[in-house]
């Protein structure tokens, strides 16, 4: 059996109950959504109230630390911004300056077996002073340390190389610390 053969409303009459149940429906939704805002809220302002407190602490910190602060603060700034000043000044001058990678590239392109390099200090080129690089390492063998003392010095990049005498005073495992000046470009 069809249901809609035994409803016996006219037409217009189930159209209109239908619609009165999505508006009832509508109605219920939107008492729904009203009362879980109004519970938010309410379930909120414990937390409101306590951050407009730390906002309102937190702006009179402010206000007595600028008020603390402004007569120290300003010489430490002062000092601050003359040490940046003079770091930026550092760096513009290395602008200038050429760069040490290539240099450092020919110098470990030098074979040495038996030794250990293990730092690199830099003195850039400046006006009428060639580039040089303090090499620190250990040598196997007094053997080993002379033979990388003689490659750098036959390097044709090296105008000279210092190793002190003392640096062969060990049997083995010789520490050592070289100066090598580049030649001027």
């Amino acid at each position: 059996m069809n249901p809609s053969s035994i409803n016996l409303l006219p037409e217009d009459r189930a159209r209109g109950l239908v619609r009165d149940y999505w508006l009832r429906l509508a109605a219920l939704a939107a008492f729904v959504a009203a009362l879980l805002v109004a519970v938010n809220a309410l379930l909120l302002a414990p937390s409101y109230g306590i951050v407009r407190g730390g906002i309102a602490a937190k702006k009179t910190q402010l206000a007595a630390l600028t008020a603390a602060g402004a007569s120290s603060g300003a010489s430490a700034f002062a000092a601050g911004l003359a040490d940046f000043t003079a770091r930026a000044s550092a760096l513009e001058a290395l602008a200038d300056s050429a760069p040490d990678v290539p240099l450092l590239a020919q110098v470990l392109a030098v074979a040495h077996p038996n030794v250990s390099l293990t730092g690199f200090v830099f003195a850039s080129a400046k006006k009428g002073a060639p580039a040089s690089v303090s090499i620190t390492g250990t040598a196997a063998t007094r053997d080993a340390l002379r033979a990388y003392d003689l490659a750098l010095a036959g390097a044709p990049f090296a105008a000279s190389v210092e190793l002190p005498v003392s640096s062969y005073a060990a049997e083995s495992d010789l520490p050592f610390t070289l100066t090598l000046t580049f030649v001027s470009p």
